[in-house]
């Protein structure tokens, strides 16, 4: 079960440093379409990275958070504390905006890397999950699609009248229906003509209260999604993450 949280930015950052030996990073204090300048942290002699077989820039954070963060683009010369790039930056970079610089690595391969790693491990490094906004309850409808990244559900919660989820649904008072396109949840119901006072059934929650339009909290276990974004999380732990993808790499 994950127990970590890491976003693909800091695992990117982490098995560079750690396992590929390939990373260094600074602070623009300007920058054009087609320069990142760093007058600060880059001391290294002229014509320095020209030495190396992929040497690539890559912008990892701005101040207004827009762009050209995300953007790498190829060096193709450095002088003076100034970088020069092949093809322009969609807005130039500017003082304040965070950079990594990758020597014999591209980013993109590391972060194939890495999501080869997760995959390789998605099935028995389950992960929590937690739904609360897929399942809105409708009046007599007591079939409701599972949301698709849960392998596994172990508990539901409705939530009250002021939307906070409290006491679970008993387990007795609902099933899974798998073996469909889209597995489902179905909410058992009485037959009305075995509703009736005293009976053993008479309270199921389904009857009893069944609300609509309140919300069904889902919690459960899942695969480890891709990471696609800087930002997403990876919640497998990163020791092996990190040096299965530097394995591959």
């Amino acid at each position: 079960m994950g127990k970590f949280s890491n976003t693909l930015d800091k695992l990117v950052e982490r098995c560079c440093k750690l396992h590929l030996r390939d990373w260094l990073e600074g602070i623009c204090t300007d920058g054009s379409l087609t320069t990142v300048v760093d007058t600060t942290n880059r001391n290294e002699s002229d014509d320095y990275f020209n030495n190396f077989p992929k040497p690539e820039v890559y912008i990892r954070t701005t101040t207004d958070g827009a762009a050209p963060i995300g953007q790498r683009r190829d060096i193709t010369d450095f002088a003076s504390g100034t970088i020069t790039v092949s093809d322009a930056f969609s807005v130039a970079p500017a003082s304040g905006d965070t950079y990594s610089i990758h020597l014999e690595y591209p980013r993109d391969e590391v972060t194939e890397a890495i999501n080869a790693a997760i995959d390789d491990v998605a099935n028995e490094a389950l992960i929590d999950l937690i739904d609360e906004e897929s399942i809105e309850l409708v009046s007599d409808v007591y079939e409701y699609d599972i949301p698709s990244d849960f392998l596994y559900i172990y508990r539901l919660t409705m939530a009250d009248d002021d939307g906070i989820f409290g006491e679970p649904i008993p387990s007795d008072q609902y099933k899974i229906i798998r073996g469909l396109a889209i597995p489902k949840i179905h909410f058992i119901q009485m037959p009305i003509e075995m509703q009736y006072t005293d009976h053993y059934y008479g309270e199921l929650w389904a009857n009893s209260d069944f609300t609509e339009e309140r919300k069904i909290r889902i919690e459960g276990l899942g695969r480890q999604a891709c990471l696609l974004k800087d930002t997403d999380i990876c919640k497998i732990d990163p020791s092996y993450v990190c040096a299965q993808a530097a394995m591959y790499l």
